[in-house]
């Protein structure tokens, strides 16, 4: 029930509606109607099968947040994603594996990745280097200077000497 699971109220989404629409009795003693299913009242008036951002993206609800809730966070291209593209089984909400692998081929490489965002300049200094001399774990993977240089503070004011 996405309610317990997620701490949301039904006011969160609807807070223009009528309480008896999905509620029986009155006011100070509202119950819910009976469910058989937890997303069974939200699909009575909306297709949630396959686009789980019809709720989850709303500016006026509490939403879901993926990188608090799954330790993923959904930036860049991922932020554009329905979930059912990583999300395959219905209902399988939980369970996937972050790693990038798991759902790009091996053969996969990304668009260039601006390295400014994470604070490197790759300037001519870097001009011979390939992703795998600074990805050993795999590219998306993150990296520190101080991982092929000897001094992690050199970049700011002058070349760094390379490690053995």
């Amino acid at each position: 029930e996405h309610i317990q699971l997620f701490g949301l109220k039904c006011v969160d989404c609807h807070r223009k509606e009528n309480c008896s629409r999905c509620h029986n009795g009155e006011p100070r003693d509202l119950k819910p109607r009976v469910r058989e299913d937890p997303h069974e009242d939200c699909a009575r008036c909306h297709d949630t099968s396959d686009n789980c951002a019809l709720c989850h993206r709303r500016a006026e609800t509490t939403g879901f947040n993926h990188a608090t809730r799954t330790g993923f966070a959904l930036k860049a291209y991922h932020a554009k994603l329905e979930c059912s593209r990583c999300h395959l089984a219905p209902k399988q909400f939980a369970g996937l594996d972050p790693e990038c692998e798991s759902c790009h081929p091996a053969e996969w490489i990304p668009e260039p990745f601006d390295h400014a965002l994470a604070g490197l300049i790759l300037d001519e200094t870097h001009v011979e280097v390939s992703c795998a001399d600074c990805h050993t774990a795999g590219l998306g993977k993150p990296v520190t200077c101080g991982e092929c240089h000897d001094d992690a503070r050199a970049p700011l004011d002058k070349p760094p000497g390379k490690k053995p």
